[in-house]
Formats: structure tokens, sequence, C-alpha cells
């Protein structure tokens, strides 16, 4: 792949880690 084609998956991949995060910080503080 070329170096943009990589760096937007990385954008990707990781504004998905930081959705997953928040939604599992907000099931904590709900359960809580």
């Amino acid at each position: 792949m070329e170096q943009l084609e990589m760096e937007i998956m990385n954008i990707i991949v990781n504004a998905g880690d930081a959705k997953n995060h928040a939604y599992g910080a907000l099931t904590v503080i709900h359960h809580s």
C-alpha cells in the first residue's frame, strides 16, 4: 500500500478505538 493509504487506515482504526473506549466508559458509568 502507499504511505498515504496506510496513514488513512491508521486514522480510521484509531477513531474506531476511541469510539469503543468512550462507549466502554459510558457503559461502566451506567452500571456502577
